[in-house]
Parts: structure tokens; C-alpha cells; sequence
């Protein structure tokens, strides 16, 4: 008979926890805010294993690339060129290759030596040496901009 009371005391927990579970929206797995944590999760993992460009053409318009697959050893050359490959991507001229690389040309605005150039930044800071060998990490943005050179 001490037996019964205590499988009595263990349905009654068990049930006390589902209606928690059920009622209460941070434990339930259907809470908007479990969701919202997931998909956070999974942002952060995309963000984890790719690189973002955005071409900033000058005028207004700009194009973003957000889901760049990262590999090692990745240059913004290779970021570039990667978002020429993609359907919607862009044209781009370039010549040389790592250190020597040049971009001279995205779609139909080319480098003018006595107007405006291409300059890239990673995450906001200016380039300070070729494309081509300019290593990127996960998660970086790459910003191409169409300006006069200071």
C-alpha cells in the first residue's frame, strides 16, 4: 500500500510539468520565442559559413549578396567572383593575379583614373593591398564602391 501514494505523488508531478510545459510559452517548443531563438541559431550558423558583398554603384542602387559559401583561404578575388557566378550576379573585369590582381570594371561602370574607381572595404575598413590576396574570414561583408578616390 506505500507504493500507491507515491506512483500517485508521480502522476501528479508528471502532469503538474505538462501543463507547465503546455501553458507556459518559454517552456513550450511552439512558444514564439523558442522559434525565434531557432531561427536565430540558424542565422548564426549561415552567417558562420558565409560571406556577404554588396556593390554599391553610387548612384542609390546597390545589389547584396548575403549567402556567399566561405572556404579557406578566401580572398575577396574569390568573393568577387563567386557573386559574378550567382544568377542575378554581376559582370566584372579584372586582369593580374594575387598580388598584381586589379579590378577594373563591374557591369558598365568602369575605372576612370580621373573620376571615380572601384574601392572594396571588408566590414568597413578601406583596402590596404590587391584584392587578390586580401584574405577573408566567415561572416565578413565585402563592400565594393563606385567614388572618387580621395
Amino acid at each position: 500500500m506505500k507504493k500507491f501514494p507515491s506512483v500517485v505523488a508521480f502522476g501528479l508531478v508528471a502532469v503538474v510539468l505538462l501543463w507547465a510545459t503546455l501553458m507556459h510559452p518559454v517552456l513550450s517548443a511552439e512558444s514564439p520565442q523558442a522559434d525565434t531563438k531557432k531561427q536565430t541559431a540558424e542565422k548564426k550558423s549561415v552567417r558562420r559559413n558565409t560571406v556577404q558583398v554588396i556593390i554599391d554603384y553610387g548612384d542609390g542602387v546597390k545589389k547584396h549578396f548575403h549567402q556567399i559559401k566561405w572556404k579557406d583561404k578566401m580572398t575577396v578575388q574569390d568573393v568577387t567572383v563567386a557573386a559574378s557566378k550567382h544568377p542575378r550576379g554581376i559582370q566584372i573585369k579584372q586582369r593580374g593575379k594575387k598580388a598584381t590582381a586589379f579590378l577594373s570594371q563591374i557591369d558598365d561602370l568602369a575605372n576612370n583614373p580621373r573620376g571615380r574607381s572601384w574601392i572594396y572595404r571588408v566590414n568597413g575598413k578601406q583596402a590596404d593591398r590587391s584584392f587578390g590576396i586580401c584574405l577573408v574570414q566567415t561572416g565578413d561583408i565585402v563592400t565594393w564602391s563606385y567614388q572618387t578616390y580621395p
